[in-house]
């Protein structure tokens, strides 16, 4: 059948008005209903709310009612549009995920949608939340999680260790750690380290970070749950291969992912609350200006020099030292005198994490000038803290010092017309950071310091500029090495690993096959940039693949790893593996020569 033209036209024409009625008759039944995937959960799972808006193919978004006891994040939207018996039927729909905050039933009351001038809204849903089980031992979770604190009862500003660990044996995504917190002041006590642990014959990778806590109020404070949140794979497609079996991966479309074989699980995490008895200070015996000071508090006081003339400088330092909160405490040092003045500088604290816990150091320095002669001896300095161990007030004191000042009149820079004439003789610096100032002109002609030398000139010329170039490379690698952990981590990796390798066998006790895997996984995380210590195979394969290292490379390192992991499992990992060291020491020699 052949059709002209004008018939076209007419056919398209009449499709269109078609479509357009059908069209008119779907926006003519609007309505709205709202499902969820469950309606009994736990405080791990995630709540899918879909709100769909049928015979519309776009909309506002639908109005959610208030919902406090849950975390909300948008999913997306989605649209599709059926033709049923010559009807169309169009279908919008919105999706949320919903976080359990707390247990409970709880009311998902109705959402509305604005259109058109009317108003719809879906039924209400209602859903009840409970606790993880508790009967499921640990060893049969694929992840949890855990928060744990040192002590429960404390003092006030007495410092605690929490710590929150992260248990996974399978593998996860997308990893996050929300640990909202007041009432304390916190300080991270250094990086958060991998590690493994097994539990109930089942080994789980372990992550772990720490803080160190001082309450900051008395009575029962609470740390809040903190919440992990992460993205569970499930592998449909047989499971991982064993280690060493992926030495040459094929193609990358292997992947689960690509495939359809592996699927995101979202999970939410949430450790328990804790509450910590936080006790006042006793008012009896409380010393004078007592400054919440807790904890093993040491006090010294050092002078710069012994004797000085007058108009000389000497540099008082005082320095707090122990696991205090020191961060608000002051001194009081003695304003002028009428035997010297008095210069202050700020005081500079200095917080470090040894053996798990913060230690502090506050220094205080002070520039005292006397102004006359004889022995100036400084006042006594006192601190009061308070000892847990003990229950008790304690009080640090400073030793007695005293500066001999003698007369300064030769050295002095007493300058007038009247005695310009007469020489001043070169003084030395008269503090730390403090030099004389001198104001005749001989001091700059010294006819002894220059000859006329070329050679010496080019040299005097060129050496502060060669001396400039390389202290700003050096200034420049430590600064950035101070700033950057990455670039720390990485420059320090190699001399790290082989000063660990070569010193197991040097302790008398046979080299297990764990240690050698433990200080290779480090330097690969280290030296490419990635936590190592507790990855997968997989996982190790792929981080390396990301940084180009040739298959040959990456087929060493797995075959090493397969190499410990097998020795560990064995009767002989517990013996000598000084073969697997020796391996070791080349592969990362080999490594290091890579430009990853």
């Amino acid at each position: 059948m052949k059709f002209s033209a004008k018939n076209l036209v007419a056919i398209f024409f009449f499709v269109l008005l078609v479509i357009l009625g059908m069209t008119s008759k779907s926006q003519a039944t609007v309505s709205i209903s709202a499902t969820v995937n469950k309606t009994h959960l736990t405080l791990e799972d995630t709540l899918i709310l879909s709100v769909k808006i049928n015979g519309v193919r776009e909309s506002a978004e639908p109005v959610l009612p208030p919902l406090p006891d849950f975390q909300i994040q948008p999913q997306g939207t989605s649209s599709s549009i059926q033709v049923i018996n010559g009807k169309m039927k169009a279908t919008l729909t919105f999706k949320y995920a919903l976080f359990p905050k707390r247990t409970g039933t709880f009311t998902i009351g109705a959402i509305r949608l604005e259109r058109d001038g009317k108003s719809y809204q879906s039924p209400s849903i209602t859903v009840d939340v409970s606790e993880t089980s508790s009967n499921l031992p640990d060893g049969e979770k694929n992840v949890f999680a855990e928060a744990i604190v040192s002590k429960s009862t404390a003092y006030l500003q007495e410092q605690i260790r929490l710590t929150y660990r992260f248990y996974r044996k399978v593998e996860v995504r997308n990893l996050s750690l929300d640990a909202p917190l007041e009432h304390f002041r916190k300080i991270p006590l250094g990086e958060p380290t991998e590690t493994s642990r097994v539990i109930n014959g089942v080994r789980y990778y372990v992550s772990e970070i720490n803080y160190a806590l001082y309450p900051l109020q008395s009575g029962v404070v609470k740390i809040p749950a903190a919440t992990f949140q992460l993205d569970v794979v499930n592998r449909n497609g047989g499971g991982r291969r064993p280690f060493g079996s992926r030495h040459f991966p094929g193609s990358i479309f292997d992947d689960p992912f690509f495939s359809g074989g592996a699927t995101l699980d979202r999970k939410i995490l949430r450790t328990r609350t804790i509450d910590i008895k936080v006790l006042p200070f006793p008012e009896k015996n409380k010393p004078k200006n007592f400054q919440s000071l807790v904890g093993e508090i040491a006090l010294d006081s050092r002078l710069s020099v012994d004797s000085l003339k007058v108009g000389e400088t000497a540099t008082w330092i005082l320095t707090l030292k122990g696991r205090g909160n020191l961060e608000g405490v002051s001194i009081e040092v003695p304003e002028n005198t009428s035997e010297y003045k008095v210069y202050k500088d700020q005081p500079v604290l200095d917080e470090r994490a040894v053996a798990g816990y913060i230690e502090a150091t506050k220094s205080f320095t002070t520039a005292l000038v006397p102004i006359k002669e004889g022995s100036l001896k400084l006042p006594k300095v006192k601190i009061g803290y308070w000892d847990p161990k003990e229950n008790i007030y304690r009080m640090v004191t400073t030793k007695d010092q005293i500066l001999s000042v003698s007369g300064g009149q030769s050295n002095s820079m007493n300058i007038s017309p009247s005695d310009s004439s007469r020489e001043i003789r070169s003084q030395p610096a008269v503090g730390p950071g403090l030099l004389p100032i001198h104001t005749r002109t001989e001091y700059f002609d010294d006819p002894g310091s220059f000859t006329t030398s070329n050679t010496f000139k080019f040299a005097a010329f060129i050496m502060p500029i060669l001396g400039y170039l390389m202290f700003r490379s050096f200034y420049g690698n430590r600064l950035r090495k101070k700033r950057d952990h990455v670039f720390a981590k990485k420059q320090e990796a190699f001399p790290k690993a082989v000063k660990r390798l070569e010193g197991l066998g040097k302790q008398g006790k046979p080299t297990k096959a764990k240690d050698v895997s433990a200080i290779f996984r480090e330097y690969l995380g280290d030296r490419f940039e990635f936590q190592g210590t507790a990855l997968t195979p997989e996982e190790v394969d792929d981080k390396l693949k990301h940084k180009e290292l040739s298959e040959n490379h990456i087929a060493a390192a797995l075959s090493l790893l397969d190499k410990c992991q097998t020795a560990e499992f064995t009767p002989d990992g517990l013996r000598g593996n000084d073969d697997l060291v020796a391996e070791s020491l080349s592969l990362i020699n080999t490594l290091e020569k890579t430009r990853a």
